[in-house]
C-alpha cells in the first residue's frame, strides 16, 4: 500500500461507540433550533422548498415556541401549494407573537397605538408674521414604508473566477445609509443572462449579515462551489434583504449587478484540473476594510472523500480538507464525523468520532486522514459522511450556518465482505509517465506542468485522484509541497490520460532547484495489482528564483 503525505496536520480520529459518554454529549449539542431555523430560511430563499420545510420542522420539534419558524413554515407551505396547512402555521406564529406580520407595531411597540386628541383653546389673533413658519427637514417622507428606518445598499460587487479553482469568489460591500440599525438580513447572490437581476434569476448562495449600525459598512468575501452552477456566461447580481423582512427608507436600491459578465467553467469536466491552493487563501483587505476593528475566523469543510463500500465492524478511511475562509486565526476547535442516511445531522445519526485542530490561520488550508471504525451493530444501508466543524462551538465565527458539510456520494455499509476477485490479472495498475514542466519560475508565479497517467493493468480503473507535488529530490516525503490535485473519472485498461495544469508557486518557498512529482490514486480509491508504482517525478528539474 502507498503512504499518504500531507502538507498540514494530520487529523487524529478518536472512535466513539454507541454507549460511550462522549458520544452522548456530542448528540446533546445538536439541540440547536435556531440553527435549523436559519438553515430552513436559507433553503427557502434558494427555492428549495421541500428541504426548507424539513429543516423548519426540525427547528419546531426542538422548540415549538419559535414563532419565526412557524411564520416561515407558513410561507414555505404556500410555495408548496398547501394553503390550509400554511394558514395553520401562520396562525400559530401570530398566537406566539401577535406582531410578527406587523413590522410597524413590532418596531414601535406601545407608541404605535398612541391617539392624539385635539383640545380647542382660545387665543388672541396673531399677526401673520407671528405665526409658526415652515421648518425644513432632511427626512424624505416620500420614502416608504419607514422614512426613519435603516437603508441597506450594495456599494460594490466583484465576482472572481480563478484558474484552477472550483469555487466562485465573490467580494461585496454593503452599507447602511439609513437612520437606524438593521436586524440580521441575507445578502443573496444570483446568476443572470442579462444585467437586469431580479428574484426570478438563478440563486447560487447567500451570506448572513448581522446587525449593521447606522453609517457602518461591511466588506465580505464568500466562496461558492461552481459544480452546482450551469456553465456559461452570466452577470452576477446581489439583492440585500430579498425577502423584504426589514422596513427601510427605500426598497428600490437593494440590488447591485457586476459591471461585466463572467464565465462559469465546467469544473465537472475531467479535463478541468482543480488546484487545492491556486491562490493565497487569506482574504485581502481593501482601504475601506481598515475602518473595522472586528475580524473573525470562518472554518469550513471544502472536501470529503472515502471508499464507496465498507463492512460492518470494518474501518472506513476518510480524507478531509478544512479551510479557514475568515479574516482571523481560529484557535483550537473540534470537527466531528457522522454517518447519516440523509444530508442532515440529527440526534439519531451515528457519530463515529472527532478530531481536534489546535489552530488554523486566516486563509489557510489543512488536510487530514482518519480511520473510522464502523460499529458492529450498525444497520446495513447507504449513508452520507457528515462533517461538523466546531461541533463544540468553541469559537465565534463570521458565519455560523456553514459548519456542516456532507460527502457527495454515499457509503454502502454491508453485513459481510464482498466476494474476493479470483483473478489478479483483471485488476488495474496505474503508473505515471512523461511528467514535464517549464524550466524556471518565480515566487508567486505560475509554472506550466504536463502530466500523464496510464492504466497498464488488465482491469478498468474507476474514479481516482492525482496529487501534484514540488520536491527538492525525486523521493516523496512529508517535507514536500502539495500544490494541488486533479480528478480522473475513469481510465480503461491499456488507456492513457494526459493533462496540463498551471501550478502556483508559493510566495514563501526557498529559492533553489526542485522536481515536480505526481501521485496517482493519492487517496487509495482504486484496488490495483501493484500499489508501489504510483509515484513519478520529472526528469528535468525546475529552478525557482
Amino acid at each position: 500500500m502507498k503512504k499518504a503525505f500531507w502538507v498540514a496536520i494530520i487529523l487524529i480520529l478518536t472512535i466513539i461507540m454507541g454507549g460511550h459518554a462522549m458520544g452522548e454529549n456530542m448528540t446533546d449539542r445538536l439541540f440547536y433550533p435556531e440553527y435549523w431555523y436559519q438553515q430552513g430560511v436559507s433553503e427557502y430563499l434558494l427555492k428549495h422548498y421541500d428541504q426548507a420545510l424539513y429543516l423548519l420542522d426540525i427547528a419546531l420539534e426542538q422548540n415549538p415556541d419559535l414563532a419565526d419558524a412557524w411564520y416561515w413554515r407558513g410561507f414555505t407551505l404556500i410555495a408548496l401549494g398547501d394553503q390550509e396547512e400554511a394558514d395553520k402555521s401562520i396562525s400559530n406564529a401570530k398566537a406566539l407573537n401577535p406582531l410578527i406580520d406587523d413590522p410597524y407595531h413590532r418596531r414601535l411597540g406601545p407608541l404605535a397605538d398612541i391617539t392624539v386628541n385635539t383640545v380647542p383653546v382660545s387665543r388672541a389673533q396673531d399677526d401673520e408674521e407671528d405665526l409658526p413658519q415652515k421648518i425644513e427637514t432632511n427626512i424624505d417622507l416620500s420614502k416608504q414604508p419607514d422614512p426613519t428606518g435603516p437603508d441597506m445598499i450594495i456599494t460594490s460587487i466583484d465576482p472572481i473566477v480563478r484558474e484552477g479553482s472550483a469555487q466562485l469568489e465573490i467580494r461585496a460591500t454593503v452599507e447602511n445609509q439609513g437612520y437606524r440599525p438593521t436586524q440580521n438580513f441575507f445578502l443573496t447572490f444570483y446568476l443572470s443572462e442579462d444585467n437586469q437581476v431580479n428574484k426570478n434569476d438563478t440563486p447560487i448562495g447567500y451570506y448572513l449579515i448581522p446587525d449593521m449600525k447606522t453609517g457602518s459598512t461591511k466588506s465580505i468575501t464568500g466562496y461558492f462551489p461552481m459544480e452546482t452552477m450551469t456553465p456559461g456566461s452570466y452577470y452576477l447580481g446581489a439583492i440585500a434583504d430579498q425577502g423584504n423582512e426589514i422596513m427601510e427608507v427605500s426598497e428600490s436600491n437593494n440590488i447591485r449587478v457586476s459591471p461585466s459578465m463572467i464565465t462559469i467553467p465546467d469544473v465537472r469536466d475531467p479535463s478541468y484540473v482543480v488546484s487545492l491552493n491556486p491562490v493565497p487563501r487569506s482574504v485581502e483587505k481593501s482601504v475601506a476594510d481598515s475602518r473595522f476593528s472586528t475580524e473573525q475566523p470562518d472554518p469550513i469543510i471544502t472536501r470529503i472523500s472515502s471508499p464507496s463500500n465498507v463492512i460492518k465492524g470494518g474501518t472506513l478511511p476518510v480524507n478531509v480538507t478544512v479551510k479557514n475562509q475568515g479574516q482571523a486565526d481560529s484557535g483550537p476547535f473540534r470537527i466531528s464525523l457522522y454517518l447519516s442516511p440523509d444530508a442532515l445531522i440529527t440526534e439519531s445519526d451515528q457519530v463515529l468520532g472527532y478530531g481536534d485542530i489546535p489552530n488554523l490561520g486566516a486563509g489557510m488550508i489543512t488536510e487530514g486522514s482518519a480511520q473510522a471504525k464502523i460499529p458492529e451493530d450498525m444497520e446495513a444501508g447507504s449513508y452520507y459522511i457528515g462533517i461538523f466543524v466546531d461541533s463544540e462551538k468553541a469559537i465565534k465565527e463570521l458565519n455560523e450556518v456553514n459548519n456542516i458539510q456532507f460527502s457527495e456520494q454515499k457509503v454502502n455499509v454491508t453485513p459481510q465482505l464482498p466476494p474476493a476477485k479470483e483473478t489478479v490479472n483483471l485488476l488495474p495498475d496505474l503508473i505515471t509517465r512523461n511528467l514535464s514542466s517549464d524550466l524556471s519560475g518565480n515566487h508567486g508565479g505560475i509554472i506550466n506542468v504536463t502530466t500523464s497517467v496510464m492504466n497498464s493493468g488488465g482491469g478498468d480503473a474507476s474514479r481516482f485522484i492525482v496529487d501534484l507535488y514540488l520536491s527538492k529530490d525525486t523521493t516523496l516525503s512529508p517535507e514536500d509541497i502539495l500544490l494541488g490535485m486533479g480528478e480522473i473519472l475513469d481510465l480503461p485498461a491499456g488507456m492513457e490520460s494526459e493533462g496540463k495544469a498551471s501550478a502556483l508557486i508559493p510566495q514563501n518557498i526557498t529559492a533553489g532547484t526542485y522536481y515536480f512529482g505526481i501521485m496517482a490514486d493519492a487517496e487509495d480509491m482504486v484496488n490495483e495489482s501493484n500499489e508501489s508504482n504510483n509515484i513519478g517525478f520529472a526528469e528535468i528539474p525546475v529552478i525557482i528564483k
